[in-house]
C-alpha cells in the first residue's frame, strides 16, 4: 500500500517514527525498561515531564480545536502521582520549549502525540507494578482514556474534508517528540540539604 493509499493518521505514525525513537532513546527513558531503575529516578522523570506537560496542556486546554475531540489531559494524573510522592514542584527559571500551538491543526497533531503516549503507558505501567508493586502511584502511566481507535477515526474523518491541514498537523507533531527531547537532556536533578525537597534546575552543559 502506498503512502497515498493509507490513512493519515497512518502516514503521521511513519512520518513523526524517527523522532519518537530518537525520543525513546534518552537514557532516561531507557532507564524505564531496566531492572535497575529505582524509586528515585521514576520520581525524577515524572517531575521533568510535568514541568514539560503543564505549559502545553494549559495552552491546549485554553484553545479552541477545529473538530470536537475526545481527549483528556494527562496532568492531572501525573499531580497525582507526584502529590503522592510527596514532591514539591518549586517555578523554573526557564520554561521548556514547546512545538508550535498557534494554529488550529497543529494542536490536533500535538494532542494526537499526547493520546498516542498512553498505549506505552500501559506497558510501562505493567513493568513498574511487576518492579515496585504499589512502592509508587502509578496514575499518569496507568490511567486510560477513550478510544484510540475512534480517536483515529475522528483524525481521519477530518482530514479527509480538510487535508490541507494534515502537513501542519504532522510538523507539529514531531516538534512535540523533538521538544521534549530537547527539554529531557536539559533537566538535571538537584539535591538540596533537604531529603524531602527535590528540585530541578537546566544543566548548562
Amino acid at each position: 500500500m502506498s503512502m497515498s493509499e493509507q490513512s493519515y493518521t497512518t502516514q503521521l505514525r511513519h512520518h513523526i517514527w524517527s523522532a519518537h525513537q530518537r525520543l525513546e532513546s534518552l537514557p532516561l527513558l531507557q532507564q524505564l525498561q531496566q531492572a535497575t531503575l529505582t524509586p528515585k529516578v521514576y520520581q525524577r522523570l515524572l517531575v521533568a515531564m510535568f514541568y514539560y506537560l503543564q505549559p502545553l496542556e494549559q495552552q491546549l486546554t485554553a484553545a479552541e480545536l477545529p473538530i470536537p475531540l475526545d481527549w483528556q489531559p494527562r496532568l492531572p494524573h501525573l499531580i497525582a502521582d507526584l502529590q503522592a510522592l510527596g514532591q514539591r514542584l518549586p517555578p523554573l527559571t526557564e520554561a521548556p520549549p514547546l512545538p508550535p500551538l498557534t494554529h488550529a491543526e497543529q494542536r490536533l497533531g500535538v494532542i494526537y502525540v499526547l493520546e498516542g503516549s498512553r498505549l506505552g503507558g500501559q506497558l510501562i505501567c505493567r513493568q513498574l507494578r511487576q518492579r515496585f508493586g504499589q512502592e509508587v502511584p502509578l496514575a499518569y502511566y496507568g490511567t486510560q482514556y477513550g478510544d484510540w481507535s475512534h480517536f483515529k477515526r475522528q483524525l481521519d474523518q477530518h482530514w479527509q474534508r480538510s487535508p490541507a491541514g494534515w502537513p501542519l498537523a504532522a510538523a507539529a507533531a514531531q516538534a512535540t517528540f523533538d521538544t521534549l527531547h530537547a527539554w529531557l537532556q536539559q533537566v538535571v536533578m538537584v539535591e538540596t540539604d533537604d531529603d524531602r525537597h527535590k528540585g530541578y534546575a537546566l544543566d548548562d552543559g
